[in-house]
């Protein structure tokens, strides 16, 4: 990202405080250029019109990098008492930074109106700490998780966030930009949260986007495991609750999930907490059709145990087409990746999708002749070369069900026609060999 000071206004900003009466001012940066790009800079609000800034970068031999700034005021203007915000930085974090690094930005002034820094100066030295502005848990993305972090720190369950010792969590927190870390910042990270699962559309553009192609952290954790266990056979119209389940709840305190179903088929009824979730304080839930997106978090982690996280009810649609449908568990995340997942929900089959059986097949209905119909097919008949006509043994062809053969309908009408459902699944039986 580039580096905005605030996130909704552009560039690292430098001000100068001063009794006033200054005409020119050259100060230094020194910085990791691992952490930090500083690429040049410009005159700031504060600089009066005909300003001149001078930029140069050079490396240093402990592998560090100094940007050298040069202001110059034109003749006779001199800058007025009090703070002034002279100079925008232009500046970006490398995608190679490790997150969570921080670093000191060293700030020198080498000369005032071409003087050494007068007896008493103070070069206010700046801390860069790489990481997405509210990200309280660490982990590179957004949750509901990170809400809960600022609230612990608020009620005073922690002394500030584990992902950043020894950073005030106003660095990191301070959403509205107050001075001070409030339930108002956690209600805005929420919020974020809310408008990027798809349940909100209120976009909070005090909390910048991540980069497209940064994904969040993986770590190395207890590894519960959690899927959808359901193989269930059920008919048209029914109601089915689908649980996603967890084997092991020690130290849960958050959780994403996301399902697809098929949108043809099923209609969601409700979306709910399970067994296990229902004192989760913050619970965020988005559906479109086909995707159902997750997101709540406990303010306490939970002790050991084990349940289903959520509960969905899903009602078969009437006019649902016979077979196998997958319940697809796409994506699950505990804790922001801090509880590692032993079975990793993907898009697709893999061993956490459940499945229901929708039962019944759709057969095409013959309409019998009238009267006159009969009569002119029998003129028809007669007429051909066929007469008198060859008789036909009509058979009933099964249709199959995710490899089960389903038994037809019977029929007394001499009209009845061979049914073959071309949408209906088709498996071999397991036992069967190739």
């Amino acid at each position: 990202q580039a580096v905005d000071v605030p996130a909704t206004d552009k560039f690292l900003p430098v001000s100068f405080s001063s009794g006033g009466g200054v005409r020119s001012l050259v100060f230094t940066v020194d910085y990791d250029p691992n952490l930090l790009e500083i690429s040049g800079a410009q005159a700031a609000s504060g600089l009066p019109a005909g300003s001149e800034v001078r930029f140069e970068s050079a490396a240093r031999d402990n592998g560090g990098q100094r940007a050298r700034i040069t202001v110059i005021l034109p003749s006779p203007t001199t800058l007025g008492s009090g703070s002034t915000r002279l100079v925008d930085l232009l500046a970006r974090v490398p995608v190679s930074a490790p997150y969570g690094a921080k670093q000191i930005l060293d700030l020198t002034v080498e000369s005032i109106d071409g003087g050494m820094l007068p007896l008493g100066g103070i070069a206010d030295d700046a801390l860069q700490l790489v990481g997405y502005f509210g990200d309280s848990s660490g982990d590179g993305a957004y949750s509901s998780w990170d809400g809960q972090k600022i609230q612990r720190v608020l009620v005073k369950l922690d002394p500030g966030f584990e992902a950043y010792p020894n950073v005030d969590p106003l660095i990191v927190a301070d959403i509205n930009g107050s001075g001070r870390v409030t339930s108002l910042d956690a209600s805005r990270v929420l919020q974020e949260v809310s408008y990027l699962t798809g349940a909100s559309s209120i976009d909070r553009l005090e909390i910048p986007p991540i980069p497209d192609g940064i994904g969040p952290l993986n770590f190395a954790g207890p590894d519960p495991r959690v899927d959808i266990p359901i193989d269930a056979i059920a008919d048209p119209g029914d109601l089915v609750t689908v649980p996603v389940r967890i084997d092991s709840t020690a130290g849960l305190e958050s959780v994403q999930l996301r399902i697809g179903y098929d949108a043809a088929r099923f209609e969601v009824v409700t979306v709910r907490r399970g067994s296990v979730s229902g004192d989760f304080g913050w619970f965020i839930s988005s559906q479109e059709p086909g995707r159902i997106v997750v997101d709540m978090t406990r303010l306490e982690a939970l002790q050991a145990g084990s349940g289903s996280l959520l509960d969905i009810d899903l009602r078969i649609k009437a006019d649902a087409l016979p077979g196998v449908s997958p319940i697809d568990l796409q994506y699950a995340r505990l804790n922001d990746g801090r509880l590692t997942l032993n079975a990793v929900a993907q898009v697709g089959a893999d061993e956490t999708d459940g499945r229901i059986t929708i039962a019944g097949r759709a057969e095409a209905a013959v309409a019998e002749p009238t009267p006159a119909q009969a009569v002119t097919q029998a003129v028809a008949a007669a007429a051909s070369d066929a007469w008198p006509p060859t008789p036909v043994l009509q058979t009933q062809v099964p249709t199959f069900d995710g490899g089960r053969q389903v038994a037809p309908a019977s029929s007394d009408s001499p009209w009845a026609a061979p049914v073959i459902d071309w949408s209906a699944s088709f498996s071999l039986p397991a036992a069967v060999s190739e």
